[in-house]
């Protein structure tokens, strides 16, 4: 495990906090491009489905759920991937 830069946080919250930040920038960008999506569900399909930081996503939960640490565990399980993504499976 990396270092942790917030030592007042666990880990597995600080990289929660950290990827909900970034699917709010994907989300920003592609809501600011003319045509853009805007309907929750198909943000996070497009998220999800399309873009190289939902794939890292996809393939860290496995890699959290699998983890000894319990708080690890339940970042894979529950809060990094909603469940209306959980049937997605990363592209090979």
């Amino acid at each position: 495990a990396p270092a942790n830069p917030r030592p007042e946080l666990e880990l597995p919250w600080l990289l929660k906090l950290v990827s909900e930040d970034l699917k709010a920038y994907y989300q920003e960008a592609i809501t600011a491009q003319p045509g853009g999506q805007t309907a929750s569900g198909r943000l996070t399909d497009w998220f999800f489905g399309e873009t190289v930081a939902g794939q890292v996503f996809l393939r860290l939960r496995s890699v959290f759920a699998a983890s000894d640490d319990p708080n690890t565990q339940v970042l894979g399980e529950r809060l990094l991937v909603p469940a209306s993504q959980a049937m997605r499976r990363p592209k090979e």
